[in-house]
């Protein structure tokens, strides 16, 4: 038994050696070792899932009518943030040099105050969440009930055509 383990010992170095030649490349990790925001996590590719996720928004946004005010607006958005995240990509800037750039030609992917890749990405999934239930609720069609002719006015208003002595 003992000569058992001390072969082991001896073998160790080498199957260690032998393991390592046989693993593939690991794609380079992110530096970021925390967003420093409760609940969120640092994400490994967030240029990437960007992407993915514009891509996937303006396919859906497909199915609206053209005449939709909901889909033109958010298709205009989309459209503009996916152009920053595939020039950052084609260029081959890492995700901390787009943060650190954010006032630069990022800042209206990133928003002001600048904020973190991962928000950003949280914030395009619920878009194109939101996305899916205007489609169900089928936001573009008329109202089934017109609202009450007053239902924006103001009730404390003082209305200023009148003065005050009469």
């Amino acid at each position: 038994m003992f000569a058992t383990r001390l072969n082991l010992i001896k073998n160790t170095p080498k199957i260690l050696v032998d393991a390592s030649k046989s693993l593939p490349e690991a794609p380079a990790q992110r530096l970021k070792a925390s967003t420093r925001i409760t609940g969120l996590a640092v994400h490994p590719d967030p240029l990437s899932a960007l992407a993915e996720t514009y891509s996937s928004t303006l396919s859906f946004l497909q199915q609206f009518p053209s005449s939709s005010v909901y889909k033109n607006s958010v298709e205009a958005l989309t459209k503009q943030r996916l152009s920053r995240v595939v020039s950052a990509n084609d260029k081959g800037v890492s995700p901390e040099d787009v943060e650190a750039n954010s006032n630069s030609e990022y800042s209206d992917l990133l928003g002001t105050p600048p904020v973190q890749l991962e928000e950003v990405l949280v914030e395009a999934e619920n878009e194109l969440g939101l996305a899916a239930k205007m489609f169900e609720w089928k936001a573009w069609e008329p109202l089934q009930v017109q609202p009450p002719k007053d239902q924006w006015k103001n009730p404390f208003s003082v209305d200023t055509s009148k003065s005050l002595n009469e």
